[in-house]
């Protein structure tokens, strides 16, 4: 089962000790923990993307990426993650999706 992470110890923990993976204009930091389940974050920029609207696009389009993409292929228990966006522009999900999966067989 895949959810949202919202602890702060946790994504304090995932920056400031774990690994991190770059395609492209998407940033992974995972780190593997002591818990049940797999927890992602996911995060756009303000400085790139002023407008609310398109934060939130971007965000559902990425939540529903992962969502998707850990159904058809689970990940091990304990590993959580923190997708950050850092494109300057709105890219299509197939693209994003591309990408992601990249970064995750790079796993």
């Amino acid at each position: 089962m895949i959810r949202l992470l919202k602890s702060k110890i946790q994504i304090k923990k995932i920056f400031d000790e774990g690994l991190v993976l770059k395609k492209d204009g998407l940033l992974l930091k995972y780190i593997e923990l002591d818990q049940k389940g797999v927890f992602f974050g996911v995060s756009v920029p303000k400085k790139n993307f002023k407008s609310a609207v398109d934060r939130n696009l971007i965000k559902r389009r990425l939540k529903e990426i992962v969502r998707n993409s850990v159904k058809s292929n689970p990940l091990n228990n304990g590993f959580s993650f923190f997708l950050i966006y850092n494109f300057k522009t709105i890219k299509d999900s197939k693209k994003l999706s591309v990408l992601f999966e990249s970064l995750r067989n790079s796993l």
